[in-house]
C-alpha cells in the first residue's frame, strides 16, 4: 500500500496536485494576484449574496421578515483562498492538534 506522502509526490509529478490561490471577494467581482476580475466561477458570479439591496427588496416582495440568508460559495480551490480561511484553520490546528 502506498503511503500519503507518495501519492501526493505521484500527484506533484503528474500536475495534478492543486493549491489554494490567495483572492478577496468583492460582489460580482474578485481581486487575485493584484487583478480585479468577474468572479465567474463562484455560485454567485451575478454578485446577489451581497447586493443587500437586492435583497431587501426580494424580503419586502416575499413579505417573510429576514428569516432567510442570501449566499451562494464555490470551492476555496475554484475561486481562491480568502486568508482568514488559513489563519482560522492554524488556530484550530493549534487548538485540536
Amino acid at each position: 500500500m502506498r503511503s500519503f506522502g507518495d501519492i501526493l509526490e505521484a500527484a506533484k509529478k503528474e500536475g495534478l496536485l492543486r493549491s489554494l490561490a490567495p483572492s478577496r471577494a468583492d460582489g460580482k467581482f474578485m481581486h487575485r494576484e493584484g487583478r480585479r476580475l468577474y468572479n465567474l466561477i463562484s455560485n454567485d458570479y451575478l454578485g446577489i449574496s451581497s447586493d443587500i439591496d437586492l435583497q431587501e427588496e426580494f424580503f419586502r416582495e416575499l413579505d417573510c421578515g429576514k428569516e432567510f440568508l442570501m449566499s451562494a460559495v464555490s470551492s476555496r480551490l475554484l475561486g481562491g483562498d480568502n486568508p482568514a480561511f488559513g489563519m482560522l484553520e492554524r488556530y484550530f490546528e493549534g487548538v485540536f492538534v
